[in-house]
């Protein structure tokens, strides 16, 4: 049995449009360890890429230690779309690729800005150096100083990579280009948990799209449509506790499939 689950993903998997209160309890990963009687370790943060969830997951292997204190243990990973994008806020070394220099402290569930946020559960460097949004953000910060980050959150890169971003995003990004790196990232935290032998399943929107994964590693979970059916009440374009309630009902199916066949994945 699973005794302690891992969640990585962005903003669905940290809890997003559910009241901050309870939005890790409520959030699929805390209903899936409730209903399994696991321990609920969450590392996902709102408007991250997905590289910033392979940067999750690294953490989590590196965090804790899955052959002696985390044997039984599962990582569901909500991975989210490709356009989104990480840079770094100075020159970078290949050792600061560390989740630990992302910025958590500016997005939710770390900070609202008006309810004190959740405690990461690993330590944080005291100054980021790797910033992630989603490029429509971006531009609308640019643009008219709105954004669904805090307005704190664009002030750890310097006005001129704000610029650089913003002549990137509209002249330069491609999506379709961006989205065959990310199925690569995909690839490669399969092929590393399947190496450790570590249960893992990734929620994915279309599992046609992913049949470089083995079945039994994938949900389909698909989150603009749940959220188009399951508005949630704070208008964040999330989905409501239904939706979560839908989302744990998928991914539990699959771990009763799993753990009836015995199959490690």
């Amino acid at each position: 049995m699973i005794k302690t689950l891992f969640v990585c993903g962005d903003s669905y998997a940290s809890g997003s449009g559910l009241k901050p209160e309870y939005c890790l309890e409520k959030s699929f990963g805390g209903l899936v360890s409730s209903e399994i009687g696991a321990k609920h370790v969450n590392f996902s943060r709102a408007g991250i890429c997905n590289f910033g969830i392979f940067l999750q997951v690294k953490k989590v292997l590196t965090e804790f230690n899955f052959n002696t204190r985390h044997p039984n243990s599962m990582i569901i990973i909500s991975l989210t779309d490709p356009s989104r994008l990480m840079v770094g806020t100075e020159e970078l070394k290949p050792w600061d690729l560390d989740l630990s220099n992302v910025d958590y402290k500016n997005n939710s569930p770390y900070n609202y800005g008006y309810y004190k946020g959740r405690d990461t559960q690993f330590k944080l460097n005291d100054k980021p150096k790797l910033f992630s949004q989603t490029i429509l953000d971006i531009l609308l910060h640019i643009d008219k100083k709105v954004s669904g980050a805090l307005q704190s959150a664009y002030e750890i890169l310097p006005d001129y990579k704000l610029s650089a971003l913003k002549t990137y995003i509209t002249d330069v990004f491609d999506y379709e280009i961006k989205s065959e790196y990310d199925n690569a990232l995909v690839a490669k935290m399969h092929l590393i948990l399947k190496s450790k032998n570590i249960n893992h399943i990734f929620l994915v929107p279309f599992i046609e799209q992913y049949d470089y994964i083995p079945q039994e590693n994938l949900c389909e979970v698909n989150w603009r449509r749940i959220s188009d059916e399951y508005p949630d009440e704070m208008n964040s374009y999330h989905c409501n506790e239904t939706g979560h309630e839908i989302a744990s009902k998928v991914i539990l199916d699959q771990y009763f499939k799993i753990l009836k066949n015995r199959k490690l994945i």
